[in-house]
């Protein structure tokens, strides 16, 4: 099962931050994940709220403010507000990135491949799409970048299934093994944001039974907030499986 830290090892560390991400990729990710947004000058950076007020308990929108003045906003730890080819820079060479894009135009596509080419980092990216529309869109304009479907409802899966994506995510709550039987049919894989939202559980909270759970099931990646103990959970799980081969 392949581990994707959730913004980073943001369990300790804050999330989408360098130190976040490089504590993940210490902890053994084999990818980090990020969210991505449009600073004010078109600039994508990477940040998960429209505004900082969750983080900083500043109220301005990401999209009003530009790179300069984002980075100059102190975050906990004595970190900044990254770009996105600050990210991809951290990662190249040691673990792929998972883009979770929030802005779905053609403005902020052609952003983010810009900011791919500029770092080499194409082929080790996977992009994530919430749409139909947006997935169809990065399809036709990123042929060496890996797509994600990232439908807002599990209802909607069918329809994601039968795009040209490598994998589709599920949240925890929706994975079932009839669902991952079915990606695995039409030759997608799952992949799933753990988290038991339904019990206000936050995104990427796990424990190791559920990851052993999930990967019993067949899942091929999951996100999570603490990559290490997923790490262990994985390597477990997969232990027994290996004994019983004959």
């Amino acid at each position: 099962m392949i581990v994707i830290a959730h913004r980073g090892h943001s369990a300790a560390f804050p999330e989408n931050t360098a130190l976040a991400f490089e504590e993940a990729i210490a902890a053994g990710a084999d990818a980090i994940e990020t969210d991505v947004r449009l600073a004010r000058e078109g600039t994508p950076v990477c940040w998960h709220d429209a505004d900082l007020a969750r983080v900083t308990g500043d109220p301005h929108e990401i999209a009003r403010l530009d790179p300069a003045t984002l980075k100059a906003i102190g975050l906990p730890r004595g970190q900044s507000l990254l770009t996105l080819e600050e990210v991809l820079r951290i990662a190249r060479g040691r673990a792929r990135v998972l883009l979770d894009v929030k802005i779905g135009t053609g403005a902020a596509l052609e952003a983010i491949a810009g900011a791919l080419a500029a770092t080499g980092m194409q082929a080790a990216a996977i992009y994530g799409a919430r749409t139909l529309e947006h997935l169809r869109e990065a399809a036709r304009r990123l042929r060496e970048t890996a797509l994600l479907a990232m439908p807002s409802h599990a209802d909607d899966a069918e329809r994601f299934l039968r795009e040209d994506a490598l994998a589709i995510r599920y949240w925890e709550d929706d994975v079932t093994q009839a669902r991952v039987a079915r990606a695995a049919a039409l030759g997608r894989e799952v992949w799933v944001t753990a988290g038991r939202r339904r019990e206000g559980e936050p995104p990427g909270h796990a424990t190791a039974e559920r990851i052993a759970r999930l990967a019993g099931m067949g899942v091929a990646a999951v996100l999570v907030n603490d990559p290490a103990a997923a790490r262990a959970a994985a390597v477990g799980a997969a232990a027994p499986r290996a004994a019983r081969r004959p």
